[in-house]
C-alpha cells in the first residue's frame, strides 16, 4: 500500500511519508523511494501500533491514510477482484493473502457483488497470522 500511496502523492505534488516494517523487502523500499516518499522503518510491533492507533508521534498533525481499513484503499483493492472476474468469468474460488484485511475485503466485496457464488479464501503464513490470532482471541474487533 505504501507504493500506491507514494505514487498518488507524487501525482498530486504532495509530500508523503511511509511507515514500513524494518523487514520490508528492498524491492518495495526502492519502489516507494522511486515515487519520492520518505521511508520510516520501524519494528513490526511499532507498525502494528500505528495501524491500531491511527497515529505516529513524529508525524502528529499529518493526514493519516490507513493501509488496510481506509474505505478508499479497500475500494482500490476491489479492482483486483474485478480483473479476476474479467480474466476468469467462471472462477469458483479465489485465494487471497491476508495481512491487515484490506486486500481481502476489497477483492471479496467486488467478487461477491458481481458473482456471489464465488468463494474467497483468506490465507496467511503461520509466522505472521493476525487473522488466526484474531479468531482465537477473546477480544472482538471494534
Amino acid at each position: 500500500m505504501a507504493q500506491a500511496l507514494a505514487w498518488q502523492a507524487k501525482q498530486n505534488g504532495i509530500s508523503c511519508s511511509a511507515i514500513v516494517p524494518d523487514n520490508a523487502p528492498e524491492t518495495k523500499l526502492r519502489a516507494i523511494k522511486r515515487f519520492g516518499a520518505t521511508i520510516i522503518q520501524v519494528s513490526f510491533d511499532e507498525v502494528w501500533k500505528v495501524v491500531t492507533t491511527h497515529r505516529y508521534g513524529p508525524l502528529e498533525g499529518s493526514i493519516f491514510i490507513h493501509p488496510f481499513s481506509d474505505p478508499r484503499m479497500i475500494a482500490g483493492n476491489g479492482t483486483i477482484g474485478l480483473e479476476i472476474l474479467e480474466d476468469i468469468p467462471d472462477v469458483d474460488s479465489v485465494v487471497v493473502p491476508f495481512g491487515g484485511g484490506g486486500l481481502t475485503a476489497g477483492i471479496a466485496t467486488a467478487i461477491h457483488e458481481r458473482k456471489p457464488t464465488t468463494k474467497v479464501y483468506a490465507v496467511e503464513p503461520e509466522t505472521a497470522a493476525p487473522l488466526a490470532a484474531s479468531f482465537s482471541s477473546e477480544e472482538r474487533w471494534k
